[in-house]
């Protein structure tokens, strides 16, 4: 939530009203495949599934960088500058230390989730 917070801040009254529709989309998107799942016995493939909603969290590595930057804002953590990095307010990068690290343990961690899902799982199963 602190990061929705950061991002309702830096967009104003204009970006609350994308952000709040987008949370209202996933929310329904939520309940149909709950519903489907429940209560028809829709069997979700998880494999894919998962591959798909996995990559889709690179959205918070902009998400990330808005919310260390409003906490560097706010005096509650330090701000190292990386002057080699150019800043993009749309991709969420800032040219601190902080900003970029917290981004890149996200980066790694998703890129490390895909592999394993699309590359090294597949040849456990085929040896199960």
């Amino acid at each position: 939530m602190l990061f929705y917070q950061a991002l309702h801040g830096t967009g104003g009254a204009a970006g609350a009203a994308p952000i709040t529709a987008g949370l209202v989309v996933v929310v329904a998107a939520l309940v149909a495949v709950f519903v489907a799942t429940e209560r028809f016995g829709v069997r979700v493939p998880l494999r894919p599934f998962f591959g798909v909603t996995g990559s889709l969290l690179f959205t918070a590595v902009v998400v990330v960088g808005r919310g260390v930057s409003e906490l560097q804002e706010g005096s509650w953590l330090g701000a190292t500058p990386v002057p080699a990095v150019p800043a993009s307010a749309f991709l969420g990068i800032h040219s601190t230390l902080e900003s970029l690290a917290a981004q890149g343990v996200l980066v790694a961690a998703l890129l490390a989730a895909l592999a394993w899902t699309f590359l090294v799982r597949p040849e456990h199963a085929e040896a199960d």
